[in-house]
């Protein structure tokens, strides 16, 4: 993954045969696809920052090299303040990796956008197309990529999920906290289409239950235990500000706390209108609240 990421991704480093875990045609595709657009969208002006969201996918507990990598990379203006945090640049997909015995690797779904075309995507819906083999050997071939913001103020949650991307799925009620089977923070029908008739419920009881007590009680937990410490400091003689910028939102000036999800919804095939798994990870800033929990369905 040349100067981004180590190609050494993924896998124990202690294992002698898993060196390089990246097939080299998959390693080639990442330096001239990923790396040096992400190179370039830098180079233009130093006010720019990247974050990286890669999740190797194993097809096992016990599989030490990745068989695939889901990859969602922006390059934004850095903030200042209220402003900047735009997107320049937006690639994302999944790209296969067989074994290094073969040369070459099955065709990659990858998305390269400019900052207009990026603006458009942040506010659609798209996901990324191939198989990819998950849990239980479990065959995926649609996967939806999707991020949360959860923000408590004064020991409330104000913001139900802000999702970037609300066209065309069921993520569109379930955000607005308009549908009819919410859960707590998420609802009970993530992911699915929209009006499918037989998409009533596609989360199971024991999908609900293991979301509630491995990803929503954590998330309320931190956020509880967070509140009160973020209470931004007013200099002396200065009068307090009704609001503050957070993100792209204006909300109360008040103890706020927040957590960021990361959420991809796998489906077995292209037509599919029931989840197959969910896969989470959840952050605030720096620390993990939640760390790469996957849910069957």
């Amino acid at each position: 993954m040349v100067f981004y990421v180590d190609p050494k991704i993924g896998g124990p480093s202690n294992e002698t045969f898993n060196v390089v875990p990246m097939n080299p045609s998959v390693a080639e595709f990442w330096r001239t696809n990923v790396s040096e657009h992400v190179y370039q969208a830098l180079k233009e002006n130093t006010e720019r920052q990247v974050g990286f969201l890669i999740c190797p996918l194993y097809d096992n507990v016990n599989t030490t090299r990745p068989h695939g990598f889901i990859v969602s990379v922006h390059v934004r203006i850095r903030p200042r303040g209220a402003t900047g945090g735009e997107v320049i640049l937006g690639i994302s997909g999944f790209l296969p990796n067989p074994p290094k015995a073969m040369s070459e690797a099955d065709e990659f779904e990858i998305s390269i956008k400019d900052e207009s075309e990026v603006q458009i995507e942040m506010t659609g819906s798209g996901f990324v197309t191939g198989t990819l083999k998950g849990n239980r050997s479990e065959d995926y071939e649609r996967v939806e990529y999707r991020f949360f913001t959860t923000l408590m103020v004064d020991g409330i949650v104000v913001s139900r999920c802000r999702d970037e991307g609300l066209r065309l799925t069921q993520f569109k009620k379930s955000v607005r906290g308009n549908d009819d089977s919410p859960g707590l923070l998420f609802s009970q029908r993530l992911g699915g289409c929209l009006y499918h008739p037989l998409n009533v419920v596609p989360m199971s009881s024991k999908a609900i239950y293991e979301c509630k007590t491995k990803l929503e009680n954590p998330i309320l937990g931190y956020l509880k235990s967070t509140n009160l410490l973020n209470k931004k400091p007013i200099p002396d003689g200065e009068t307090p500000p009704r609001y503050v910028q957070f993100r792209y939102i204006r909300i109360p000036a008040s103890n706020y706390s927040y957590v960021d999800t990361s959420l991809i919804v796998v489906y077995s095939d292209k037509f599919s209108t029931r989840p197959a798994g969910f896969f989470f990870r959840c952050t605030s800033g720096p620390l993990v609240v939640v760390d790469n929990l996957y849910i069957p369905n």
